[in-house]
């Protein structure tokens, strides 16, 4: 299996902080948001690592290259756009089992395991047992527990989306398609969640991956940091 992970973005949530700095080197508790996503990748499952760079992408491969040379590097030079342009840069890239993860997020080891003994199909990873905000990405499942709609804007809705989309090999040609359809339809700003919904509205079984009950954080702000650098212990 092999993942690729989202890491283009401005973080201009964080203030000044990404000033010069992209997110993924952000650091809590002493250690870079990066650092947290390949601790928590180490796993006999996984072949490959993927990393799609962008803003002050030199920072973070510097220090990829030094701390984990064998990850393949990619740059979106397009990233102050949407996360559709940063997929479309390490899209080629998948070419069997994948998992695409934001690099935002903090796992806890255990989650891995737990996803994986869960996912069938093209696969959204999903929670149901916290509050949600305005920002959260949220999600509204069908009669049959699949998912019917992901979007921020959802006033109905039933869970969260966790930032992890999973995709078996012999689906690659319908996710590959679904993406260029909402590129197509919904431009060049829009975000890769919105992959998950077009294919769910066109008939593909989007599954869900229950992760209620196993902590996990976002920083996205840097009132999620501060979140962030009291929790970590806890997850």
């Amino acid at each position: 299996m092999k993942v690729l992970i989202l890491a283009a973005g401005t973080g201009d949530r964080l203030g000044t902080l990404t000033n010069e700095l992209p997110k993924a080197l952000v650091k809590v508790n002493g250690q870079e948001l990066i650092h947290y996503q390949l601790e928590f990748l180490k796993d006999s499952r996984i072949t490959q690592i993927g990393v799609v760079c962008g803003f002050q992408s030199n920072r973070l491969k510097a220090y990829l290259n030094e701390r984990a040379p064998q990850i393949t590097l990619f740059e979106n030079p397009h990233f102050e756009k949407g996360s559709i342009l940063t997929l479309k840069v390490g899209l080629p890239f998948l070419d069997n089992d994948f998992l695409l993860l934001n690099v935002d997020h903090i796992y806890p080891k255990k989650l891995l395991d737990h996803i994986l003994k869960q996912v069938k199909g093209i696969t959204a990873c999903c929670d149901f047992d916290r509050p949600l905000v305005a920002d959260d990405m949220k999600v509204k499942l069908d009669s049959k527990r699949q998912l019917k709609e992901i979007h921020k804007n959802l006033l109905d809705y039933d869970g969260g989306y966790i930032g992890m989309t999973y995709c078996p090999k012999s689906k690659l040609d319908i996710y590959r398609n679904g993406f260029e359809t909402v590129l197509g339809k919904l431009g060049e700003k829009v975000s890769v969640e919105m992959i998950l919904g077009e294919l769910a509205k066109n008939g593909e079984p989007i599954h869900i991956a229950n992760t209620s009950g196993i902590r996990w954080l976002e920083v996205d702000t840097l009132e999620d940091l501060k979140k962030a650098e009291s929790e970590i212990k806890n997850i």
